[in-house]
């Protein structure tokens, strides 16, 4: 008998040992996540709000994060020894296939050791079979490390947590030599799981996580537990934190100016992240303000500049877990509280911030339905820059971003459309053209001195149906015309270099509705076709990369002539028949690619200024009764090559009716 217990012991780490074999090199993660490009992962666990389903939620929180946490829990029959096959089963098939990888995220894997007593004390969690089991049992560490191993073997995880805020073990059980929960016990553990994750699934994210307060003492964590473990096996320093647990901290700003900073510097350098992010909303800690201030100052402290590599972002839920509960980012019943608005801007706002583009200038109908034109800063804020009675679009931001160059006019009368120019700094409006033809489109010299615009007149200076490109000075003078064809030139766009200028004609199809891009030098000579279009194919809006080798426009593949989108009946009844409209790029050699796939419309395209995004209108239809009845008009960016579509600024008023823009 007294060989019982070892036999069985060595058997099964036998087991693990060939389970461990069979793994070897034959495990690559799933996802392998692209850092996005406001620079680390958003997650969020997201728990239903009353009247709304699994399904639901976890489409809403996919909306603002890449990551959702997924934890093993249980006690008795039910704990980390049973993760696997959970995984392995419905409930994997529903939650990690369907909810979280089917809405676009990756799941964040979480192990915990850490269970609790009736009386509140920290205990070993373990199966009923091993009742007392220590962190030092053999047995014991063996199924851990097994469960774990088969886990990664199941789901493939690009992240992996081997352990949740243990170092309220350590400050629990401390690290006593010879006791049997000593800390430094699982640190061993760990770090012989580490190495057998790295050596079957080396591209996993392998981290435990630290509390940064003791939330049932009303203290700070200990953080000298973070000299115990080898820097070189923990590829994050992941915490939770909810520092209004701490005593003396009773509203965001008591927090001091270096409470994570302290805990960064402990492993200069490493990915820093948190797994679970809350604050509650009840009066006294600042209500819904105070909800928003702590995400909002959190987002601003942690950056590179202040020596954190962040990396991992997690608010703790999406709801309130009941009506008495306060630290969700939206209440049981739907209604989305102020730091709701604080994570969307985070998601979007640090985006934002890594553009070189400094302003994003755009046409919006939310103060006027004639339209009128705005500015958006790096400081998010949005300047109204006219304020009239005319219809205004077409805003062209110079290149040294000082002067916006737009068209406006009575919104029922396009032969009163002028040019005009605003001064950002003064918002002084100067009237370049007066002529009673239809002027528009225009864009300006790289030197910021000429302007080139599109403009529908005969040779005498009349109306007329079909339009030439023109380039004057900026007081209206010295006009130069650059086409002289029966059709339509229009969408003008001078290259930075100054050589080229590129823009849309039908002067080859001969058909109204169905355009091509062409390019010219900038005196209008060696017009060249770069594109070609079939029955009601049309491109339009072509836009110049920074370094004048390719172009950005729009391509309509619809059925029906993309003029009928001007008839409100056969939008609303035939909108399925004016899409898709998509981001294509074309080279000066008139080779073509394909940017976005949407089945709606991706409207306008503009270049970054570094050449490594392009900026685009990304259009939500409203589908009601298989009846258009409206639209969201998003400024999303994406790659050249067409990944990593991100929306840039958060959902807001001028949505509905945004319309063209530049940066």
């Amino acid at each position: 008998m007294m060989y019982k217990k070892p036999l069985k012991i060595i058997v099964f780490i036998l087991i693990l040992s060939i389970i461990t074999t069979s793994f070897t090199g034959c495990i690559d993660p799933i996802e392998h996540p692209q850092l996005p490009k406001r620079g680390f992962f958003m997650g969020l666990l997201p728990i239903p709000s009353e009247g709304q389903d699994f399904s639901q939620s976890y489409q809403k929180a996919a909306q603002y994060s890449e990551f959702v946490p997924v934890w093993s829990s249980g006690a008795g029959a039910d704990g980390f020894w049973d993760y696997a096959d959970k995984l392995d089963d419905w409930w994997g098939d529903t939650f990690i296939t369907g909810h979280i990888r089917g809405n676009g995220m990756y799941p964040l894997i979480h192990f915990s050791f850490i269970d609790k007593n009736q009386n509140g004390n920290l205990i070993l969690k373990t199966p009923n079979n091993l009742p007392n089991a220590s962190l030092k049992d053999p047995e014991w560490r063996a199924l851990y490390k097994l469960s774990i191993l088969n886990v990664v073997n199941t789901i493939h995880p690009a992240y992996i947590s081997l352990g949740n805020e243990v170092n309220r073990w350590y400050e629990f059980y401390g690290i006593e030599e010879n006791n049997s929960n000593g800390f430094q016990h699982f640190v061993s553990l760990y770090e012989e799981i580490y190495d057998a994750i790295k050596e079957i699934s080396p591209e996993t994210t392998v981290f435990c996580v630290f509390s940064r307060e003791i939330v049932d003492e009303n203290r700070e964590a200990d953080l000298d537990v973070l000299t115990l473990f080898n820097t070189q096996k923990l590829d994050l320093l992941v915490f939770t934190t909810y520092p209004i647990a701490v005593q003396g901290i009773n509203t965001p700003s008591d927090i001091p100016t270096d409470y994570y900073l302290q805990a960064s510097e402990c492993m200069p350098g490493k990915p820093f992240g948190f797994s679970e992010i809350g604050w509650p909303t009840y009066e006294h800690a600042g209500g819904e303000q105070g909800q928003y201030d702590f995400l909002m100052n959190l987002s601003t402290i942690l950056t590179v500049d202040q020596g954190i590599n962040l990396h991992l972002f997690m608010y703790c839920w999406l709801h309130d877990l009941t009506p008495d509960d306060t630290v969700g980012l939206i209440k049981i019943d739907g209604t989305e509280k102020m730091g709701y608005l604080a994570w969307k801007s985070i998601s979007y706002s640090s985006l934002w911030q890594q553009q070189l583009n400094e302003k994003i200038v755009f046409m919006s109908k939310a103060d006027s339905d004639d339209g009128e034109l705005y500015l958006l800063d790096k400081t998010n804020m949005i300047t109204r820059l006219t304020y009239n009675n005319r219809h205004e679009n077409n805003p062209a931001l110079s290149f040294d971003g000082k002067k916006v160059a737009f068209h406006g006019g009575d919104t029922n009368n396009p032969l009163t459309w002028e040019i005009f120019v605003i001064d950002l700094e003064t918002l002084e409006e100067t009237q370049l053209t007066n002529n009673n033809v239809i002027d528009g489109h225009p864009d300006w010299s790289p030197e910021g001195d000429r302007i080139v615009f599109g403009s529908f007149k005969d040779e005498y200076g009349n109306p007329a149906s079909g339009a030439d490109l023109y380039i004057m000075d900026l007081d209206g003078n010295e006009i130069t015309q650059l086409t002289n064809n029966e059709w339509e030139d229009n969408d003008p766009e001078w290259s930075p270099d100054g050589t080229k200028i590129v823009f849309k004609s039908n002067r080859i199809t001969k058909t109204t509705a169905r355009e091509e891009i062409f390019v010219m030098d900038s005196n209008g000579e060696n017009v060249r076709r770069l594109t070609t279009t079939t029955d009601w194919q049309s491109d339009h809006d072509p836009s110049w990369s920074p370094d004048s080798s390719s172009i950005a426009y729009n391509h309509y593949a619809g059925i029906r002539p993309w003029t009928d989108l001007a008839d409100l009946q056969t939008l609303i009844n035939q909108w399925d028949e004016l899409i898709p409209w998509n981001v294509f790029i074309v080279d000066l050699q008139g080779n073509v690619k394909q940017v976005t796939n949407t089945d709606y419309i991706a409207g306008l395209a503009v270049f970054s200024k570094d050449g490594n995004n392009i900026l685009f209108l990304d259009n939500e239809f409203i589908i009601i009764n298989d009846k258009l009845r409206g639209m969201n008009h998003r400024l999303t960016i994406i790659n050249p090559d067409g990944t990593m579509k991100q929306q840039l600024i958060p959902d807001d008023e001028h949505m509905p009716t945004l319309e063209y823009f530049d940066w």
